[in-house]
């Protein structure tokens, strides 16, 4: 877990490891390389851009979601594409 994250940086931390059961994988997951939704991107940014990454506050690491997500080594594509993955919590 990352340092100072909050109850939904962790969540949509753990929400990422659906990836792995999601039924549509073959659309987002290709080549040992996981394609991540930018919306879900934005939200998981959100949710932990007061956390510790690095030493560094992730909001001064990163200004938005893609770069956060692009930082985890995933690609960022929108969700319109339907080709990334995206959780939805509710």
């Amino acid at each position: 877990p990352l340092r100072g994250s909050s109850p939904a940086c962790q969540k949509y931390t753990n929400y990422l490891m659906c990836y792995v059961c999601a039924p549509n994988q073959n659309n987002f997951y290709m080549l040992e390389s996981l394609t991540v939704c930018e919306e879900f991107c934005d939200v998981w940014y959100d949710a932990c851009r007061s956390a510790i990454l690095k030493g560094s506050v992730i909001k001064e690491l990163y200004s938005n979601g893609s770069e956060y997500c692009n930082s985890r080594r995933f690609k960022v594509e929108p969700a319109r594409k339907q080709n990334c993955f995206f959780f939805d919590a509710k």
